[in-house]
């Protein structure tokens, strides 16, 4: 059997995102429709959404890492409306990002320490 090529890869993403009509292609979606596997497409690219921005179509960007700064600029908006460190049943409520985002800072409660301790100096 032979390996898929970098352009089998793309023209396939291509054609099951028009084949399906999405707006955005998700994995699951595309490997349920498609005989190319996982594999193929990371032998090509470190991520799917660099496979699928080689083929110009729109992909999933549930899974992207968000920036820090965007991170703690959400929380700050937070705190400064509650007038208060958020918790984290408040910041679930009022922020823009899901808890699991943060846990690149360490526990809920390392992350405030952190950032209140940094607005203090």
């Amino acid at each position: 059997m032979s390996k898929i090529s970098e352009k089998e890869v793309i023209e396939e993403i291509k054609s099951v995102s028009q084949s399906i009509g999405a707006k955005v292609l998700t994995q699951k979606q595309f490997f349920s429709k498609s005989k190319i596997t996982i594999s193929d497409v990371l032998r090509y690219f470190p991520k799917w959404s660099d496979a699928c921005k080689a083929a110009g179509v729109d992909y999933d960007r549930s899974r992207d890492k968000i920036p820090e700064e965007d991170l703690l600029k959400d929380w700050g908006r937070v705190a400064r409306m509650i007038r208060d460190t958020p918790t984290l049943n408040i910041y679930k409520v009022k922020g823009r990002f899901s808890r699991n985002t943060f846990n690149r800072f360490g526990s809920w409660d390392d992350d405030c320490r952190r950032v209140t301790r940094r607005d203090s100096e």
